[in-house]
């Protein structure tokens, strides 16, 4: 009979002793887990307010660039439409002052080539004239037997050769090209000219 109190109040020591090993274990468990969660909580606090101070830069350097660009989107139309405008002026102006007039502004450019088209004969190809009033002026230009072909241009041929009107001359060799063109002129003047076409066809001032 002894011998089974014993037992039992073994038993039961070893019981207790389990649970508080078993408490023990809980509570360390339980401090742990708090531990984890708060490092957690920290570390997302931390990762949110760098992402948040990340994207706040991004979002200051976007406006930033966005209100620097504005002015210079703003100057970019403005010559834009300056050009236009000036380049249609030109067009009215090109096309009111007539053939003769216009030939004798090409004359300008073709006594430039000359002394490159000493000895050669060229090939002539033109738009928006007569091959007798070409005849006439190149001859004017250059002398007699210098053009030994005149090829009158559709529009679309004069345009995959860059121009709408003037004179287009090629030597025999292939290797020299000359042009006397209206987008040789407008693209000069352009160059050249700007501020001054502006003032005097637009009555304004156009932006360098």
């Amino acid at each position: 009979m002894e011998e089974l109190r014993s037992t039992e109040i073994l038993d039961r020591e070893i019981q207790d002793d389990a649970r508080r090993k078993a408490d023990k274990i809980l509570k360390a468990s339980d401090a742990e887990c708090a531990q984890l969660a708060s490092e957690t909580a920290a570390r997302i606090e931390a990762v949110t307010q760098e992402k948040e101070a990340e994207y706040a830069n991004l979002l200051q350097t976007y406006v930033r660039d966005a209100e620097a660009s504005i002015p210079l989107i703003k100057q970019r139309r403005l010559v834009s439409f300056t050009d236009t405008s000036v380049k249609s002026a030109l067009d009215s102006w090109f096309n009111d002052i007539g053939e003769n007039k216009r030939l004798e502004i090409y004359r300008k450019l073709l006594e430039k080539f000359k002394p490159v088209l000493v000895g050669h004969t060229v090939t002539a190809s033109y738009i928006g004239y007569s091959e007798k009033q070409i005849k006439i002026f190149l001859e004017s230009v250059f002398g007699s037997g210098i053009v030994t072909e005149f090829i009158c241009l559709t529009l679309n041929s004069a345009e995959v050769l860059g121009f709408s009107d003037g004179v287009y001359l090629v030597s025999s060799d292939k290797l020299i090209v000359c042009r006397a063109t209206r987008e040789e002129i407008v693209n000069d003047l352009l160059s050249n000219k700007r501020q001054e076409l502006a003032e005097a066809l637009l009555g304004g001032s156009l932006p360098l």
